[in-house]
């Protein structure tokens, strides 16, 4: 067994904290994979706007304290993984540093974000060149992205990957079921989501025959669905809350500006939800159309969608069937998989 190390930066978000839905989850299923060789690093949760002074300087000195640790330790065969590369929070700051101490030392990044959010944060595409030119390699989760960042003639290689699901959301009887006539609709999430085609497409559908469970996590939007008595808002789910309002519904719902692959996807496919989606960025990569009606972002192609689907109770338990086989192609094995041999653990 080669004795290389794989050092992995990462977050634990509040709203996949503990779950089987994030990134924490598999980074530390890589972990159990490779206990020797993987040497996980939880980071500080980034809130400038929100934090105090006192625990901005917390975070600095942990900041501080790990890249030390990284000098001392970091053989020039391991490398520095750093699964939110992009985004706010330290880790392209801890790649800057280790760029210029330790430039042989293997660094990759994992990118979430559409390149139209990432140039928007750092204002520039030059000064996002920049960031990402500080690591060997990027990875992506999908298709569009990869292109996007190729369009920007960046250093580092790109390399493709999907997002997991963890077996945790399997639910094999769910196409099995019959249904009473009337569409029980999922919309969750929040990031490049269009709320206006969301409402629009509230207030045109029977409310007899529709109804939605929208699940928004840490926004606070409750208040733009109060007029529709067919539709049930939730916040902060806990994990096993959110299962039994996917296992309830009959189709996922989303309408989105863009998407590079996300959990609520994978997830939705798992628990053996159709898809009724906007037709944008990576969607192709994790459905096609034996489980998903792709949309075009306007009112009209949604309804058509949804009403279809409403009317046809064989095609949404078919469609169902073809979610469920779809969703066992992104199983965490077939992730993990694919990181060991990109860090060359077998």
């Amino acid at each position: 067994m080669s004795n290389k190390k794989v050092f992995v930066f990462y977050y634990e978000w509040v709203s996949t904290e503990g779950n089987h839905a994030g990134m924490a989850h598999l980074v530390k299923a890589f972990k159990n994979r490779h206990r020797q060789q993987v040497v996980l690093i939880k980071e500080a949760r980034y809130q400038k706007e929100k934090d105090s002074i006192i625990k901005l300087w917390a975070k600095y000195i942990w900041l501080c304290s790990n890249v030390l640790k990284l000098l001392l330790q970091v053989k020039q065969k391991d490398q520095i993984f750093f699964t939110e590369y992009g985004g706010i929070g330290w880790q392209t700051k801890i790649a800057s540093i280790l760029n210029l101490i330790k430039p042989r030392v293997g660094l990759i990044g994992l990118v979430h974000l559409p390149l139209s959010i990432l140039t928007d944060y750092y204002q520039t595409e030059d000064k996002l060149k920049k960031v990402l030119n500080l690591v060997n390699s990027l990875i992506v989760f999908g298709s569009s992205l990869e292109k996007d960042l190729l369009s920007l003639n960046i250093k580092p290689k790109v390399v493709r990957s999907f997002h997991y699901v963890d077996p945790y959301y399997l639910n094999e009887d769910k196409a099995q079921l019959e249904r009473d006539g009337k569409l029980r609709v999922l919309f969750m999430g929040n990031l490049m989501r269009n709320y206006k085609l969301l409402i629009s497409l509230i207030g045109s559908l029977d409310p007899q025959t529709f109804t939605f469970d929208v699940c928004l996590g840490n926004h606070n939007l409750k208040e733009i669905f109060q007029q529709f008595k067919n539709v049930n808002v939730y916040g902060y789910l806990r994990e096993n809350e959110l299962l039994q309002i996917m296992k309830d519904a009959d189709i996922s719902l989303n309408i989105l500006e863009d998407t590079i692959g996300s959990n609520v996807i994978t997830t939705s496919l798992a628990c053996a939800l159709p898809l009724v989606t906007s037709d944008v960025g990576s969607i192709r990569d994790y459905a096609d159309e034996s489980c998903a009606l792709f949309c075009k972002n306007d009112t009209e192609s949604f309804i058509a969608a949804a009403k279809h689907l409403q009317e046809d109770s064989f095609v949404v338990r078919t469609m169902s069937r073809q979610a469920l086989v779809k969703a066992k192609s992104f199983l965490l094995d077939e992730s993990l998989n694919f990181f060991d041999n990109f860090f060359h653990l077998n």
